[in-house]
Order: structure tokens, then sequence, then C-alpha cells
């Protein structure tokens, strides 16, 4: 019986969920100006789970727990920053792959 997890981008199979998704959407947020593929809603949910993680931290007073929500809190809010900064932009990397797409799509439209 083959108990493996179906290949999912968003589930990593280390049990991390996607947490490390974070510190990419920054550095291409900051860096090169797009938010091409951040979904904003997406990010709202993390942050109101992480705050309800922090609301839980606090009540059983764990510091550490506590530091690593607030840490979380904070790099979420910087990558709805940057992607409300920088919504209407797109860098070279994703106009060239969208060109390309559009490309394809003509060559298959008769």
């Amino acid at each position: 019986m083959n108990h493996e997890s179906p290949p999912n981008p968003g589930i990593r199979r280390n049990g991390s969920g996607g947490r490390g998704l974070c510190a990419p959407n920054l550095a291409l947020g900051e860096s090169a100006h797009c938010s091409a593929g951040i979904s904003i809603r997406a990010y709202f949910l993390w942050f109101l789970a992480s705050l309800l993680f922090l609301v839980h931290a606090a009540m059983i007073k764990d510091i550490v727990f506590i530091l690593v929500q607030v840490v979380n809190l904070m790099a979420i809010a910087a990558v709805v920053v940057y992607a409300k900064r920088y919504e209407t932009q797109i860098c070279l990397l994703h106009l060239e792959k969208y060109r390309k797409q559009l490309q394809q799509q003509e060559k298959q439209e008769p």
C-alpha cells in the first residue's frame, strides 16, 4: 500500500505546511517589485490563524511560542504590504512567463 502524499506545492513532506513560503515572497516583493501570484486573501487567512495561535500561546504563557508567532505575523504583514504596494507592477521574470503563455495560446487558436 502506497502512503505517499499527492504532490501539492502548498504542503511540504516535512510537515511544514508551506510555512517556508514567506521568505521567497518577501524577496520577490522587495527586490523585484512584483506581486504576481501572491494571494492577499490567503495571507489574510494565514494571518488570522497565526493570530489565534498567538492568543493560545499567550494563554499558556509559552514565551518561545509567543515570539515565534510575533515574528510570523510580522513576516506575513510585510508580504501583504509589499503585495499591495506593487500590485500593479510585474517583474521581467513573470512578464516573460506570461508572454510565452500568450504566444502558446495564440498558436493553438485557429
